[in-house]
């Protein structure tokens, strides 16, 4: 996305808040998603390779999980009691690095159980 280095801060720690300024700024939960991935590709004109999870493109991936209490996505009409601004809203505002399940890069599985499996 667009995490950034900044002074004594390493990669995607600073994501979450970016993230929360974005959607404070007016942007939708899904936008601000939108605006780390997708829109980031379309702008560096990557967006044939990464940016969209579909098959054939390299992706990082973090699986978390959100059936923890603080994570519960609300139910709502749209999509079988699920829409993607209520999953975009949980991720931006309740998870943390602990809910992290897997993490992927590049296709390989770097993380899983809370255990380190490999360096890319």
């Amino acid at each position: 996305g667009s995490d950034s280095p900044e002074f004594l801060f390493l990669y995607g720690f600073s994501q979450h808040r970016e993230l929360k300024a974005l959607v404070d700024a007016g942007l939708s939960n899904y936008a601000a998603l939108e605006a780390a991935t997708k829109n980031t590709s379309m702008f560096f004109g990557t967006l044939d390779k990464v940016g969209t999870i579909e098959k054939g493109k390299k992706a990082d991936i973090i699986a978390l999980d959100l059936n923890q209490p603080e994570n519960a996505v609300p139910a709502t009409p749209k999509a079988r009691g699920l829409d993607s601004e209520a999953i975009a809203s949980s991720i931006i505002y309740s998870t943390s690095k602990d809910h992290v399940r897997q993490t992927w890069v590049d296709g390989k599985l770097l993380f899983f159980k809370g255990k380190v499996r490999g360096i890319h």
